[in-house]
C-alpha cells in the first residue's frame, strides 16, 4: 500500500472562507474530502495505481494557478501511487479581484472571419463589436472610445465605437492598422498605405474622422507609432532596404516627428531598432535594439541598453501605466520557438520572468498589477499577475479558431 497527501496553499485577497474540496475523477476509488484554504488531506493505505485528483468548490475570485505534480496550470492532475511510498500533490490557489472594466480582443471561431469583441476582465459578458471583420483594437486614454481596423466587404478602414461596443462608425476609407490614441483623445495615429502603395506611412486622423494627414511620405516602411504624453510628437520605427558593402540588409531606425508632420529626425544609429513605445510619464522611449531592450530620451541622449539576453531575443516593450516598469516578450533560447513574458524596472533592474508556458504581446491592466496577453502560437487570451500569480484563461478557442490582440480598458 501507499499513501497520498494533498496540500493546499492559498494566497491573495479576499480569501475563500469556506475552503475547498479534494475530489477524484469518476471511477477512482478514493473519497472526496473537505480541505481548508491552507491545509492538508492525507489518504493512507491506498492501493497502488493512477488517480486523477482535482480541487473543487473554488470561489469565483480564486483559481488554481499551479499544481506541483506535475507543474501545470489546471485544476486536475493525474498522480501515481506506488507501494511503500508517500506521494505529495500541491495545489496553489490565488485569490483576488481583477480590475474593473473590459478587455477588447480579436476572436475568430473558425480562423476565417476575425472580429473585434469585448468581454469583462474575468472573461464574462462577451459582446461582438464588428460584423464583417476587425482587428487591432486600441482604447482611448479615458477608456470611453475604442479604435480598430474594420472590414465591410471589399472596403476596409479605421473605425471606432463606444466603450460598450455601440456607436460603430468608420473614420477612414484606407487601411488602418495599429491605431493609437493621443492622450487627450482628439487624434488617432495609425499605419496607412502610402499613396503609391509601395510603402507604409504613419497617418493621423481626428477621433471624429476629420483632418486626416500623412506624417510620412512614402519612404520606407513606417510602423509602431507612439504618442508623446503631451500629444505634440510621435515616435515610430522606419525600415528601409539598403545595400551595405555590396550586401542587401534592412536599415531599421527609431524616428521622431511632430504631430503635424514637421521636424522629422532620426534618434538611433542605422541598425536593427524597432518596436518603440513612449513612456506615459517621462521623456524616455523604450525600443528593441537588435536582440535586447534599449531606452533613449526624445532628444537622442541617454541611450542605454536595459536588457541584453545572452541567448534569445526580446520584442514588444510595453510601459506600465505609471511608467516605472516595462513588460516584454522574450524568446529564451535561440533554438526554441517559445516566447514568454518578462517584466523589469524602467532602468533595467529587477528583471523577472512572469509566464512559463508560452506568451506574447503583453498589455498592462489599468492598475499595473496584471498583464493580459496572447498565448504564444496558440488560440487563447490570458491574464496574469505581474509576479506570475493569478494565471487565468479569459477566452479559450478550439483550433483552428483563435483569440488574440487583447487591449485592457484604462
Amino acid at each position: 500500500m501507499g499513501s497520498l497527501r494533498v496540500n493546499v496553499t492559498t494566497t491573495g485577497s479576499p480569501l475563500d472562507p469556506d475552503g475547498y474540496r479534494v475530489a477524484f475523477v469518476e471511477g477512482d476509488t478514493l473519497p472526496s474530502a473537505p480541505v481548508g484554504i491552507s491545509d492538508t488531506v492525507v489518504y493512507d493505505s491506498v492501493q497502488p495505481g493512477i488517480f486523477r485528483v482535482r480541487l473543487d468548490s473554488i470561489a469565483p475570485s480564486c483559481s488554481v494557478v499551479r499544481i506541483s505534480y506535475p507543474f501545470v496550470n489546471v485544476a486536475t492532475t493525474s498522480i501515481e501511487i506506488r507501494a511503500g511510498l508517500n506521494t505529495d500533490v500541491d495545489f496553489y490557489v490565488q485569490c483576488g479581484v481583477l480590475p474593473p472594466g473590459r478587455i477588447a480582443f480579436v476572436l475568430s471561431p473558425d480562423a476565417v472571419s476575425p472580429d473585434v469583441y469585448l468581454m469583462n476582465t474575468d472573461g464574462t459578458d462577451l459582446i461582438r463589436v464588428t460584423l464583417h471583420g476587425g482587428a487591432a483594437p486600441a482604447w482611448s486614454a479615458d477608456g470611453h472610445g475604442l479604435a480598430f481596423f474594420c472590414q465591410d466587404g471589399a472596403v476596409g478602414g479605421l473605425c471606432r465605437s463606444n466603450e460598450d461596443g455601440s456607436g460603430l462608425g468608420r473614420l477612414t476609407a484606407d487601411s488602418g492598422v495599429a491605431p493609437v490614441w493621443s492622450r487627450d483623445g482628439s487624434r488617432i495615429a495609425y499605419e496607412c498605405a502610402s499613396s503609391a502603395g509601395t510603402a507604409i506611412d504613419i497617418c493621423v486622423v481626428g477621433s471624429d474622422g476629420s483632418g486626416r494627414i500623412n506624417l510620412t511620405s512614402g519612404v520606407g516602411f513606417n510602423t509602431s507609432p507612439s504618442w508623446s504624453p503631451d500629444g505634440s510628437r510621435l515616435v515610430f520605427a522606419r525600415a528601409i532596404d539598403t545595400v551595405i558593402a555590396g550586401n542587401p540588409r534592412p536599415w531599421d531606425t527609431i524616428q521622431l516627428i511632430d504631430a503635424d508632420g514637421n521636424n522629422l529626425h532620426q534618434l538611433t544609429p542605422d541598425s536593427l531598432a524597432f518596436d518603440p513605445e513612449r513612456s506615459p510619464t517621462s521623456d524616455f522611449i523604450a525600443f528593441v535594439k537588435e536582440a535586447g531592450i534599449d531606452r533613449v530620451r526624445s532628444d537622442g541622449t541617454e541611450h542605454t541598453p536595459l536588457d541584453i539576453p545572452s541567448r534569445g531575443s526580446d520584442l514588444r516593450p510595453a510601459w506600465s501605466p505609471d511608467g516605472t516598469r516595462i513588460a516584454f516578450d522574450r524568446l529564451v533560447r535561440k533554438n526554441s520557438n517559445v516566447r514568454d513574458l518578462w517584466v523589469m524596472d524602467a532602468d533595467g533592474g529587477n528583471l523577472n520572468q512572469v509566464t512559463q508556458f508560452g506568451a506574447e504581446r503583453p498589455v498592462w491592466s489599468s492598475d499595473g498589477a496584471h498583464l493580459t496577453y496572447t498565448e504564444y502560437q496558440g488560440t487563447n487570451v490570458y491574464s496574469v499577475g505581474v509576479d506570475g500569480s493569478d494565471l487565468t484563461v479569459l477566452k479559450a478557442v478550439a483550433f483552428p479558431g483563435f483569440a488574440g490582440q487583447p487591449a485592457w480598458q484604462p
